[in-house]
């Protein structure tokens, strides 16, 4: 019929964009500034099957003058839940796409969708080249309150007691 037509077209442009699946919105009171010595890595436990088309970072400049990109990692983690060095995706957000002054969640587009499964951990990493002193913050609350995960410094310390601000966007196609 017409309306189930009309239905599909208009949820057509959902299963793109998808649907969020993980979430942990911060304070923002503290952070982590993420440098070239210091990526982080906050790790999640994904909830829904799919493609996992988008995560937005709670992120910001943390000194000015910043020319270097941001980018994001998403990690393997190993059977305990801890970042491996294997990498599935990565993408940069430019210095002009993240805020200057305060915190806001920036998209992040995989260009490279991934298939994801209820309970798979995966960890979502930010990190900028070693020779970068200081670049960014990423929004992030001690204690955290995110039970599907934790935040690693350098993908090998930790868990820390804190979490990052993110989210995670499942959907069906890119």
């Amino acid at each position: 019929s017409s309306l189930s037509i009309g239905l599909a077209l208009a949820l057509a442009p959902l299963a793109a964009q998808g649907c969020r699946d993980q979430e942990n919105v911060t304070q923002r009171a503290n952070g982590l500034e993420i440098t070239g010595s210091q990526p982080s890595v906050q790790t999640f436990t994904c909830g829904q099957s799919g493609l996992l088309l988008r995560v937005d970072v709670d992120v910001r400049h943390w000194v000015s003058g910043v020319v270097t990109p941001l980018t994001i990692n998403v990690l393997a983690t190993d059977a305990g839940g801890v970042p491996t060095n294997q990498v599935l995706a990565t993408e940069q957000l430019q210095p002009s796409d993240i805020p200057t002054n305060g915190y806001a969640f920036v998209p992040v587009r995989l260009t490279q969708p991934l298939a994801v499964f209820p309970s798979l951990v995966l960890g979502l990493e930010l990190t900028v080249p070693t020779t970068t002193a200081r670049a960014y913050a990423w929004s992030g609350d001690a204690p955290g309150l995110y039970a599907g995960g934790t935040t690693f410094i350098r993908r090998n310390v930790g868990p820390l007691s804190f979490d990052m601000g993110f989210r995670t966007f499942v959907g069906t196609s890119a």
